[in-house]
Protein backbone atom coordinates (compact mmCIF):
# COMPACT_ATOMS: atom_id res chain seq x y z
CA UNK A 1 0.00 0.00 0.00
CA UNK A 2 1.97 3.58 -1.22
CA UNK A 3 2.09 6.12 1.83
CA UNK A 4 1.91 9.91 1.00
CA UNK A 5 4.23 11.97 3.55
CA UNK A 6 2.48 15.47 4.21
CA UNK A 7 3.98 17.97 6.47
CA UNK A 8 1.42 20.41 7.54
CA UNK A 9 2.04 23.94 8.94
CA UNK A 10 5.08 23.72 7.25
CA UNK A 11 6.69 27.65 7.12
CA UNK A 12 8.03 28.06 3.43
CA UNK A 13 10.54 31.05 4.81
CA UNK A 14 12.07 28.03 7.10
CA UNK A 15 15.57 27.27 7.04
CA UNK A 16 14.48 23.35 6.91
CA UNK A 17 13.08 23.65 3.52
CA UNK A 18 12.06 20.31 1.80
CA UNK A 19 15.65 19.62 0.53
CA UNK A 20 17.15 19.68 3.78
CA UNK A 21 14.68 17.45 5.20
CA UNK A 22 14.98 14.93 2.94
CA UNK A 23 19.13 15.16 3.27
CA UNK A 24 18.95 14.68 7.27
CA UNK A 25 16.50 12.06 7.77
CA UNK A 26 18.02 10.05 3.88
CA UNK A 27 14.03 10.06 2.51
CA UNK A 28 14.02 9.00 -0.72
CA UNK A 29 10.06 9.14 -1.75
CA UNK A 30 7.63 11.99 -2.22
CA UNK A 31 7.44 14.73 0.59
CA UNK A 32 4.57 17.20 0.35
CA UNK A 33 4.02 20.22 2.54
CA UNK A 34 1.24 21.89 3.25
CA UNK A 35 2.07 25.68 4.03
CA UNK A 36 0.79 27.42 7.53
CA UNK A 37 -2.47 29.42 6.97
CA UNK A 38 -4.04 31.69 9.85
CA UNK A 39 -7.11 31.50 7.86
CA UNK A 40 -7.07 28.06 7.58
CA UNK A 41 -6.67 27.06 11.09
CA UNK A 42 -9.16 29.37 11.61
CA UNK A 43 -11.56 27.75 9.11
CA UNK A 44 -10.77 24.65 10.77
CA UNK A 45 -11.77 25.80 14.06
CA UNK A 46 -15.34 27.03 12.98
CA UNK A 47 -15.52 23.86 11.00
CA UNK A 48 -15.63 25.06 7.93
CA UNK A 49 -12.57 23.76 5.90
CA UNK A 50 -15.01 23.18 2.80
CA UNK A 51 -16.22 26.86 2.63
CA UNK A 52 -12.72 28.17 3.01
CA UNK A 53 -11.34 25.63 0.06
CA UNK A 54 -14.69 26.95 -1.96
CA UNK A 55 -13.81 30.52 -1.09
CA UNK A 56 -9.78 30.21 -1.73
CA UNK A 57 -10.45 28.38 -5.41
CA UNK A 58 -12.78 31.26 -6.16
CA UNK A 59 -11.07 34.13 -5.06
CA UNK A 60 -7.64 32.46 -6.78
CA UNK A 61 -9.35 33.56 -10.08
CA UNK A 62 -9.41 37.10 -8.89
CA UNK A 63 -6.33 38.39 -9.39
CA UNK A 64 -6.64 41.39 -7.39
CA UNK A 65 -7.12 38.90 -4.08
CA UNK A 66 -3.81 36.38 -4.63
CA UNK A 67 -1.94 39.16 -3.02
CA UNK A 68 -3.94 37.88 0.21
CA UNK A 69 -3.46 34.16 -0.56
CA UNK A 70 -0.85 32.39 1.46
CA UNK A 71 1.63 31.23 -0.14
CA UNK A 72 1.18 27.89 -1.94
CA UNK A 73 -1.64 27.46 -0.06
CA UNK A 74 -4.37 26.05 -2.59
CA UNK A 75 -1.32 24.57 -4.88
CA UNK A 76 -0.20 22.88 -2.28
CA UNK A 77 -3.64 21.11 -1.56
CA UNK A 78 -4.04 20.11 -5.00
CA UNK A 79 -0.88 18.45 -5.47
CA UNK A 80 -2.07 16.50 -2.28
CA UNK A 81 -5.29 15.69 -3.47
CA UNK A 82 -3.51 14.85 -6.69
CA UNK A 83 -0.78 12.41 -5.49
CA UNK A 84 -4.04 10.67 -3.25
CA UNK A 85 -5.88 10.09 -6.19
CA UNK A 86 -2.89 8.23 -7.95
CA UNK A 87 -1.84 6.52 -5.62
CA UNK A 88 -5.54 5.09 -5.16
CA UNK A 89 -5.69 4.66 -9.18
CA UNK A 90 -2.68 2.25 -9.21
CA UNK A 91 -3.72 0.62 -6.08
CA UNK A 92 -7.34 0.21 -7.70
CA UNK A 93 -5.87 -1.07 -10.80
CA UNK A 94 -3.37 -3.51 -9.07
CA UNK A 95 -6.02 -5.06 -7.03
CA UNK A 96 -7.81 -5.88 -10.49
CA UNK A 97 -4.70 -7.12 -11.82
CA UNK A 98 -4.76 -9.42 -8.95
CA UNK A 99 -8.25 -10.67 -9.09
CA UNK A 100 -8.25 -11.45 -12.86
CA UNK A 101 -5.01 -13.43 -12.76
Amino acid sequence: MPFLMVLGKYDVRAQANVANIRRRYGYKGALHTIPYSTKFLDAWNRRDVVGHVQRSVRSEKEQHLKLFMPIGWGQSIRQISKAVLEAVESDLRLKALERSA
